[in-house]
């Protein structure tokens, strides 16, 4: 048990620090279904949130490559390239939606034009 504990501890947990990162992609319309062309390299999940609107999509990548996401909404399909690598992915033609890095806290945050102020990130930071 103690050499199960010892890999685990060794080799498994350490992993997790080279993560790919998440992003959150928000569209202008309703989003009626996200697909990801090559389902090895990222996945995609449409979310429906708290008050009922279906315009947010969560990227999950998963290895280094390129795809394509098809996202259909009320306006018709959408093609979005993205190239996924281990410290960002690139997106190319995003008119009509915006995206944000689920890992990592925005700067400046908007919430229906009012300024959301964060926690510092140190104590005695203001």
């Amino acid at each position: 048990m103690k050499k199960v504990l010892l890999f685990l501890t060794l080799f498994i947990l350490p992993l997790q620090a080279d993560a790919y990162q998440d992003y959150i992609i928000f569209s202008d319309n309703p989003v009626s279904s996200a697909v990801i062309e090559d389902s090895n390299i990222a996945e995609v999940f449409p979310l429906q949130t708290i008050d009922n609107k279906k315009e947010t999509i969560l990227l999950k990548a998963k290895k280094d490559g390129k795809t394509n996401i098809i996202i259909t909404t009320s306006q018709g399909e959408r093609r979005i390239g993205i190239n996924v690598k281990s410290d960002k992915i690139i997106f190319n033609d995003l008119n009509g939606f915006n995206t944000e890095v689920c890992d990592i806290p925005p700067q400046n945050l908007k919430i229906n034009g009012l300024d959301v102020l964060l926690p510092p990130t140190k104590a005695g930071e203001k």
